[in-house]
């Protein structure tokens, strides 16, 4: 089994204010475009649509942009899998880097600077992309969530200036740290927020 860390441009004050919007054609939109993770993850989670519906149109989603970046809440799993799908409807997606659950430990791993092998600047923490919280949701475990703000991607596209190759002998290490890179640059080329999810 694998895991992927999925990239999305998307500015957070966009996602904000869908929810409680009472937006019904997003709702549709979001049912119709999911793929077989989220189907598959829907069938455990049998009230998913319910989560959404209650997100974008009921007074859930609309707590929720009103409560501050500080309080913080745990969505139900059925929020989860309604807010990854919401990102994938909003955002633009820039790619993904995938790795397989043996190798989850050393992919993490590229995220801490303690633990990369390769200095970055202070500025920007990248542990974020893995885990942060979102519109003040945090949620530990699977599907997860993170991002950079337009600001901090700035940063980051300048600090990740590494060559992959020097970092480490492991292939893929390299790929994934080339992945990133890439990403990154793209992303803050479109000069919007970043939503990443880990699922």
């Amino acid at each position: 089994m694998g895991y992927s860390l999925e990239f999305y441009s998307l500015p957070w004050d966009r996602l904000r204010s869908t929810l409680g919007s009472g937006d019904q054609k997003l709702v549709q939109t979001t049912l119709n475009g999911q793929g077989p993770a989220i189907r598959n993850a829907a069938e455990e989670a049998t009230s998913w649509q319910s989560a959404l519906e209650a997100l974008i149109l009921g007074s859930r989603g609309r707590t929720l942009a009103a409560s501050s970046a500080q309080q913080l809440t745990v969505p139900t799993p059925e929020e989860a899998l309604a807010l990854v799908a919401v990102v994938r409807t909003l955002g633009t997606r820039l790619g993904e880097i995938m790795h397989t659950t043996r190798g989850g430990p050393r992919f993490r791993e590229m995220f801490d600077p303690a633990k990369s092998g390769f200095q970055l600047s202070a500025r920007v923490d990248l542990r974020h992309l893995l885990e942060r919280r979102l519109l003040g949701l945090d949620l530990a475990g699977y599907p997860g969530w993170g991002g950079l703000d337009a600001a901090e991607l700035a940063s980051a596209a300048q600090d990740l200036q590494v060559d992959p190759v020097a970092v480490t002998p492991d292939p893929d290490y390299q790929q994934w740290l080339f992945d990133l890179q890439r990403l990154i640059v793209d992303a803050q080329d479109l000069q919007k927020d970043l939503v990443t999810l880990y699922l």
